[in-house]
C-alpha cells in the first residue's frame, strides 16, 4: 500500500494548473509539439536535478521531485489526454488507449518500487 509523500502531493498541485494549461497550449500549437516541450524539460531537468538530489537536503530533494512531477511529468500528461484517443478511430479508440497506457506502465521504472515491496 502506498502512502503519500510531500513530493507526490506538491507535484499534484502544481499539475491541478499545469496539466490544463499545457492541454490548451496544444491545442493552440500542437500536441507534438509541446509534448516534446515536455520531454525536453525532462531531459535538460534531470542533471541539475540529480545533483541536487546528492546533495543530501530533504527540503530540497521534495522540491526537485516535486518540479519534475509537476512541471516534466504533467507538461506531457496534458496533451497526451487528448493525443491517444486522437490515435485511434472510433471503433477502437477504447482499445487502443488502454493497451498503449497498459504496454507504457511495462517499462515505467516507478513500477520497480511496487514490484519490490513486500506485501
Amino acid at each position: 500500500m502506498y502512502s503519500a509523500t510531500p513530493e507526490g502531493t506538491i507535484g499534484s498541485l502544481i499539475g491541478i494548473f499545469s496539466v490544463p494549461l499545457t492541454g490548451a497550449l496544444s491545442d493552440r500549437w500542437g500536441r507534438r509539439r509541446v509534448y516534446r516541450i515536455g520531454s525536453v524539460f525532462l531531459l535538460l531537468y534531470s542533471f541539475p536535478a540529480w545533483w541536487m538530489l546528492t546533495l543530501g537536503n530533504h527540503a530540497l530533494a521534495i522540491a526537485v521531485i516535486a518540479v519534475g512531477i509537476g512541471f516534466g511529468v504533467n507538461v506531457m500528461l496534458g496533451p497526451q489526454c487528448a493525443m491517444l484517443p486522437e490515435m485511434f478511430g472510433n471503433r477502437h479508440r477504447y482499445l487502443g488507449v488502454a493497451m498503449a497506457r497498459a504496454r507504457s506502465r511495462w517499462c515505467s521504472p516507478a513500477d520497480s518500487r511496487a514490484c519490490s515491496s513486500p506485501t
